[in-house]
């Protein structure tokens, strides 16, 4: 049991932060991007799930879109339950992949590909 929380967490701590492309908070008008996300199915990267809803754009950098969930997202671990602040992520290149992302550990961290995942784009 030990071992998978370290390789999840190893796989987690891996991914690539948000940091160095220029995040930056969005204002209503102007985003390039709908301003909601619909994910249809909660989905889920090793422990951390992501709970269906509307997601409300948020943020952008240099290859995306962030999109804030509607709740927090749960992480499932072995001492308990922990919720931390985050959402998706949709990038701007060819066909939008989409990530989740986390507030983890005082940064912002990309998580997983949620591709897959059931959602739609709306305004």
């Amino acid at each position: 049991m030990k071992l998978r929380l370290f390789l999840a967490l190893v796989a987690l701590g891996s991914t690539a932060c948000a940091g160095s492309r220029h995040y930056h908070p969005l204002e209503e008008s102007g985003a390039g991007s709908p301003h909601f996300l619909e994910l249809r199915e909660e989905t889920r990267v090793a422990t951390l799930h992501f709970p269906a809803g509307t997601y409300v754009l948020e943020a952008a950098d240099d290859a995306g879109f962030f999109y804030r969930a509607p709740t927090k997202i749960r992480e499932n671990s072995f001492s308990g339950q922990f919720f931390h602040n985050g959402g998706l992520y949709l990038s701007k290149s060819g066909r939008p992949a989409l990530r989740g992302y986390v507030y983890w550990y005082g940064g912002l961290t990309h998580v997983g590909n949620l591709s897959r995942a059931d959602y739609v784009l709306r305004d």
